[in-house]
């Protein structure tokens, strides 16, 4: 049976609210970075429209006239060096058509410097953000749009960081539905294979899923998924599967019948290796393979493949 993940949930939320300082190491800490900068809390976002630039000072301030007007949405939550979508939305009209945006820019709040995506010409962009271990609790973005001629006054987006441990190896699942997608990884260790998912949350090597979202179609929104090694990974071969266990939007009326086509990033991070991802989609027709009461220990779309050895760690395409 899939369980729901009220208590896992409850923990993390909880931790973030209270906004306690973490035992054990200090980058479980939650005492926040001095950053100064916006890349210090957020990487250049991979936009599905446009051209991104880091660009330094102030976004353009909001138009007195002829102002257009956007709308900010996607992932609230995240884990440190998590990842998360944005999607920025044109709510501006003319002649019952909306407006194209043309640019959009993020801020944080107290940071200096923003991004800038140019050329978009659409009338929305989705941002894939990516942002570092030394997030604060509470992330303030800002976020603003041009079209027709005018600069959108700042929206607010906070994304807010779960308290999920992230020591050592990390590997992290963000998706943009409340659906129930599942992380797994298999751990492949002197020709034996683990595999730590919902049904078995530790290895015997320290592997740990320690947080799982939306069980069972329990929503709570959260769309976040990891699993952390409270000590050094062992060597070995890792394997990184997404399954969809279950649209949780599927609709029996519609013709044909469907639910929402799911989008997900992966990201797994290896000490100061460089971050090493993998995106995808789960179609709006799948169902989801889950039942309640199977094993689903195998289930899964391969994501991506790395090795440890000794202190190298190799990402494969």
């Amino acid at each position: 049976m899939r369980p729901t993940t009220i208590l896992v949930l409850a923990t993390a939320l909880a931790a973030v609210l209270l906004a306690a300082p973490g035992c054990g190491k200090s980058s479980n800490n939650d005492t926040p970075v001095a950053a100064v900068a916006i890349a210090d809390y957020v990487g250049l976002p991979i936009a599905s429209a446009g051209t991104v630039t880091l660009e330094s000072g102030s976004p353009p301030a909001a138009s007195n006239s002829g102002a257009p007007s956007v709308t900010v949405s996607g992932n609230t939550a995240t884990v440190k060096g998590g990842s998360g979508f944005i999607d920025v939305t044109s709510d501006t009209t003319l002649n019952g058509t909306t407006v194209n945006l043309t640019e959009v820019y993020v801020a944080v709040t107290g940071t200096s410097g923003y991004y800038k995506i140019a050329n978009v010409n659409q009338t929305s962009v989705r941002l894939r953000m990516q942002y570092s271990t030394t997030i604060p609790v509470s992330l303030p973005l800002l976020v603003n749009g041009a079209a027709n001629g005018g600069v959108s006054a700042q929206k607010s987006f906070t994304v807010t960081r779960l308290s999920a441990a992230t020591d050592n190896l990390q590997v992290t699942l963000t998706w943009d539905q409340n659906s129930d997608l599942d992380l797994h990884l298999d751990e492949t260790v002197d020709g034996t294979t683990e595999v730590i998912y919902w049904g078995a949350r530790t290895s015997t090597h320290g592997g740990t899923l320690n947080l799982d979202s939306n069980g069972a179609c329990s929503i709570d929104s959260v769309r976040n998924e990891n699993i952390y090694y409270t000590s050094a990974p062992p060597n070995g071969t890792f394997t990184v599967k997404v399954d969809n266990w279950e649209n949780c939007l599927w609709d029996d009326n519609a013709v044909p019948p469907q639910g929402k086509a799911v989008s997900w990033i992966l990201t797994v991070r290896h000490g100061s290796d460089p971050v090493c991802t993998a995106t995808g989609t789960f179609p709006a027709t799948d169902r989801g393979d889950g039942s309640i009461g199977s094993d689903s220990r195998n289930n899964g779309v391969v994501a991506k493949t790395f090795t440890i050895s000794g202190s190298t760690f190799t990402c494969n395409p």
